[in-house]
């Protein structure tokens, strides 16, 4: 298998919506700027250098969720720019309100 190529997506979608939902985490993980705590600058530093390609881990997790990895890190890299660009200009960053809305899912 090629470096980033994906595998065949899960079967049993709850398994695939956990994997999901672990990528999604790691975005708000990324992008978390609540309180004045060194642990948090850490998490977050943590999570930014995590949405990589080359990261196995990554590469897996994306498998499971039945989504492309460059493509997924491609689109959080992009968000975490925004997001930077946004508090960077004294606003306010909002994640969207998934819980409401099913998530789309490119495989």
């Amino acid at each position: 298998m090629k470096k980033g190529q994906t595998t065949k997506a899960p079967s049993d979608e709850r398994e695939r919506t956990l994997w999901v939902n672990v990528i999604l985490q790691a975005f708000r993980d990324a992008t978390d700027c609540r309180g004045d705590n060194v642990n948090r600058d850490v998490v977050r530093m943590q999570a930014r250098a995590w949405f990589r390609p080359s990261n196995r881990d990554f590469v897996d997790v994306c498998n499971l969720a039945g989504m492309e990895p460059c493509r997924v890190a491609k689109q959080a890299t992009d968000a975490i720019a925004r997001y930077d660009a946004t508090i960077a200009a004294g606003e306010n960053f909002r994640l969207p309100d998934i819980a409401a809305q099913k998530v789309r899912i490119d495989a």
